[in-house]
């Protein structure tokens, strides 16, 4: 199991906590549940995406301090492809060497760029624009992850050597 997958059983356990009878509806919440799988959706961002494994440990700590921060806020169906996308979006940001426009995100996303643009602006405003993630609270997520799905510390080094040798072979081919 890979992190990715990890990430993805985390987010579908925290899912099934939450309802979609009662809650306060939000720039995150669609009017219809997505048709992709978390799973899916998980895997189309880092197909498009190519930032590291970090980025989705980052963005589970993110979406969970949301969910803190704000009791009132529901994260069900209708939102979490939206907080994924803006979660992941803004980790790639703030802890990667290279990083995407708006636009490029908004269309791996399926949204339009105005859109993405709103869902960085309302997550940030959510998280009170505190994207810092100590080294312990990292390896908290990390171990939790490693821990309740069964990843073995060789599939994280190898997720993260695999995901830097890709980095590195964009980078050849970008200067050639």
């Amino acid at each position: 199991m890979s992190i990715i997958d990890a990430v993805s059983c985390m987010l579908e356990i925290y899912l099934d906590q939450t309802a979609l009878s009662s809650y306060s509806k939000t720039f995150f919440h669609s009017k219809k549940i997505p048709r992709i799988p978390i799973g899916s959706y998980l895997n189309r961002l880092k197909q498009y995406m190519k930032c590291s494994e970090e980025c989705y440990v980052l963005a589970l700590i993110y979406i969970d301090r949301i969910s803190t921060k704000h009791n009132s806020f529901v994260v069900n169906s209708l939102c979490i492809h939206r907080l994924i996308l803006a979660a992941v979006m803004l980790s790639a940001k703030f802890s990667e060497d290279k990083f995407y426009k708006n636009s490029y995100y908004a269309k791996v996303g399926g949204i339009s760029c105005t859109e993405m643009n709103s869902l960085e602006h309302q997550f940030l405003i959510m998280i009170e624009f505190d994207l810092y993630v100590s080294e312990k609270e990292f390896q908290l997520y990390l171990s939790t992850l490693i821990n309740n799905f069964g990843i073995s510390q060789n599939e994280v080094e190898d997720d993260v050597n695999k995901n830097h040798q890709e980095i590195v072979q964009e980078e050849l081919i970008a200067k050639v």
